[in-house]
């Protein structure tokens, strides 16, 4: 669930294997995304973590991630029952600007997307309301007015908190700092320096707001882009350069890590 499942539509549904189809844990790692998603899942037992936080999942779940929002997730068992599910609904911003501005919409209510709670929502009132998006049998401006039920469904449980807004906007700005130098050797001092902290409170600060540490990011930002150019026919070498390894042994170990496949299957399979 990398930079490959961005897309260029305004909407898309995506599903993700299940344990029982693959007869145990199945791990998406640290990443994140450029569209809006919405995460369900259905008689699926496992973990969600973001924002420094752990959820276990019920039997059913609405999680909602704005853009650039880390986030992982561990699935233990599920997937053998027809009604079970796990799916990533992705929202494009920039592919529905020409048609709504979300951002302004959300703005004149007082609302961002970081406001909106990362648990909300009824799952099978949010479920309902986006497979009448996906019905293209519709005229498109009454898939739009199911857009607007949508996260007028989540309208209610917005976050009072500014503060966990502040923190989710925060992160997400160390995720873009992050990809605007990925490429070279961005270092934990110079990222603090340009957010104003000390090195030892931004990297408390990153630990307990992300879950995460400055590297673990730093690797997932590159992984992101790795699997773009590795898809795009890149050779292994001139993708660790490229993503700001110098060393390709240390790429394959990191990528086999993340994705737990190496860069050359992932390539391989990608190319079918």
């Amino acid at each position: 669930m990398y930079k490959e499942n961005v897309r260029k539509t305004m909407w898309m549904l995506d599903h993700t294997p299940m344990p029982a189809h693959y007869g145990g844990t199945v791990i998406s790692p640290l990443h994140y995304g450029d569209t809006v998603e919405i995460v369900l899942t259905r008689g699926i037992e496992g973990e969600f973590m973001t924002n420094g936080k752990k959820y276990a999942l019920q039997d059913k779940n609405v999680f909602f991630l704005p853009p650039r929002q880390l986030h992982s997730f561990t699935f233990l068992s599920g997937g053998a029952n027809e009604r079970d599910m796990i799916a990533a609904f992705h929202i494009s911003i920039e592919a529905l600007s020409p048609y709504l501005d979300l951002k302004k919409l959300l703005l004149a209510d007082n609302r961002t997307l970081q406001s909106i709670p990362t648990v909300c929502g009824d799952f099978d009132t949010v479920y309902g309301t986006i497979l009448a998006m996906l019905d293209e049998s519709q005229p498109f401006s009454t898939r739009i007015c199911h857009l607007l039920r949508l996260f007028e469904c989540l309208r209610g449980q917005s976050d009072s908190n500014a503060a966990v807004a502040n923190d989710r906007f925060q992160a997400s700005r160390i995720v873009d700092w992050i990809e605007s130098n990925y490429a070279g050797k961005p270092t934990v001092e110079a990222a603090a320096e340009h957010f104003g902290y000390s090195k030892h409170y931004f990297c408390k600060w990153i630990k307990e707001n992300t879950g995460s540490t400055f590297h673990e990011i730093l690797d997932a930002v590159r992984i992101n882009h790795a699997c773009l150019d590795l898809i795009d026919g890149v050779s292994i070498s001139e993708t660790a350069e490229r993503c700001g390894y110098s060393d390709p042994s240390y790429f394959i170990k990191v990528f086999k890590k993340l994705l737990n496949v190496t860069p050359k299957v992932y390539a391989a399979e990608r190319s079918e």
